[in-house]
């Protein structure tokens, strides 16, 4: 069976990975759901711990204060640890999802979801491995079926927990990327340009995007990207709490000792 992740209690630090970085452990709880589907996993996913607390915006003289004031954040208040990944999901990820879709009984609930994958998530444009072209309803969608195969609680980034990650990593002493960096080299990169991605904080007409295209995308008219969640725009990436977990765990132990 192959293994994922669970609450930060089985997740360990490698010694040549950048800080935060997070690996499965072989004690982890959160497992693909027989070996049939673990032999169709694209992983592990590797996930980055971002500490519960209090992340102030950088000061105008920051190198880092040019990637975030477009945002237009208030002090960020994280009242638990994030475990965000490090990369967004990938098309061979998303692919996995789309055919478990094609594979469904017809009906309606078929029919909504193929609408909501729209037709633009394999446009293979890019060296990234990243998903784009997707809306936030099919991202929705797929943290639910991936929650199914790997009993993990996964959602979609907040702007605040995508940008508690940067700030997180920044004053870790991760560097910030160069333009002559390669594609998606380190998770700060990936964060900051690795694409257009969802979060699930609404703005007065959908939904918040967070990251750029290209260098320098975010400063030139200083305004947050807020998209009709239908639009086939972005990619995505997933977090899971793990105190939320934990308790959902103890409760489901709890229940099923009572009967």
């Amino acid at each position: 069976m192959g293994h994922w992740f669970a609450g930060s209690s089985f997740f360990a630090h490698r010694s040549n990975d950048p800080p935060s970085a997070v690996v499965v452990n072989e004690g982890a709880t959160c497992v693909m759901a027989g070996t049939a589907n673990a032999s169709r996993t694209v992983g592990p996913v590797n996930m980055l711990t971002i500490p519960a607390g209090r992340y102030e915006l950088p000061a105008a003289n920051s190198p880092l204060h040019p990637f975030l004031p477009s945002h237009r954040l208030s002090e960020i208040v994280l009242p638990e640890p994030v475990l965000i990944q490090e990369q967004a999901v990938s098309i061979a990820l998303f692919k996995q999802y789309v055919d478990a879709v094609e594979q469904m009984p017809s009906g309606e609930e078929k029919e909504e979801k193929l609408a909501h994958i729209g037709m633009f998530w394999n446009k293979k444009e890019s060296v990234s491995p990243a998903v784009r072209g997707v809306s936030l309803e099919a991202a929705m969608d797929f943290s639910r079926w991936l929650a199914q195969q790997t009993h993990c609680h996964f959602q979609i980034p907040s702007r605040e927990e995508w940008a508690a990650a940067i700030i997180h990593l920044f004053q870790s002493g991760v560097p910030l990327p160069k333009p002559s960096d390669g594609f998606d080299a380190t998770p700060l990169k990936s964060l900051l340009q690795g694409g257009n991605e969802w979060t699930r904080s609404p703005c007065p007409v959908g939904y918040y995007l967070v990251g750029e295209e290209d260098w320098g995308a975010g400063m030139r008219d200083g305004q947050p990207s807020c998209i009709p969640n239908l639009f086939s725009v972005a990619g995505f990436r997933m977090v899971i709490h793990p105190a939320r977990a934990s308790t959902a765990a103890a409760d489901t132990d709890e229940a099923k000792s009572n009967h």
